[in-house]
């Protein structure tokens, strides 16, 4: 989605209108990302707001080279990722038990909604949610999400498979808990 040229502007020069109107546009779009790596909606809210606080005191750096809803979701990305670092959740050692690996249902991860599975990756640990996140839904290489973290390559990879892993089984434990019981007469 374009924003119009009048609305940023607008608020280049910190209309209220404008702002609250680009508010309106974009927020629908960048919350979600927030929820993404947030553990709940609480916090989510707490960093859109932080998030809209850095878009309006930056806004006269956007240069109009490619899309402004870009932009804006790359300053997302990092306010998210910078909220949890001041808060230390990046990357704590975290083991995962070796369980045995249950036969994959892919009919169970299709029936997931959006809000399921949001809420399914807000109980990642930080760092796997954060690589997840990054890779899976943000589009970035193993190289760029080193790069953005201040991590290796390796431990990207690590990271993201054990996401990957963390969220199959959460997932394969929901979908039974799910499916109807069959009672023995």
């Amino acid at each position: 989605m374009n924003v119009p040229s009048d609305i940023l502007e607008g608020c280049r020069q910190g209309k209220r209108g404008f702002q609250e109107k680009l508010y309106l546009i974009l927020t629908p779009r960048l919350f979600p990302i927030c929820l993404r790596y947030a553990s709940g909606r609480d916090e989510a809210e707490d960093w859109m707001q932080e998030t809209w606080i850095r878009i309006f005191q930056k806004i006269a750096d956007f240069r109009n080279e490619g899309s402004f809803e870009g932009w804006t979701r790359r300053l997302t990305v990092t306010t998210c990722l910078e909220q949890l670092r001041k808060k230390h959740m990046l990357f704590e050692n975290i083991e995962l038990a070796r369980l045995p690996q249950p036969a994959e249902d892919h009919t169970v991860f299709s029936s997931l909604s959006a809000a399921e599975l949001t809420s399914v990756i807000q109980t990642l640990p930080p760092g796997y949610r954060a690589v997840f996140n990054l890779f899976v839904l943000e589009e970035y290489s193993h190289e760029e999400i080193a790069v953005q973290l201040g991590i290796g390559v390796g431990t990207s990879k690590s990271q993201l498979a054990r996401a990957r892993q963390l969220l199959r089984d959460k997932i394969m434990v929901l979908y039974a808990e799910a499916k109807p019981q069959i009672k023995l007469k």
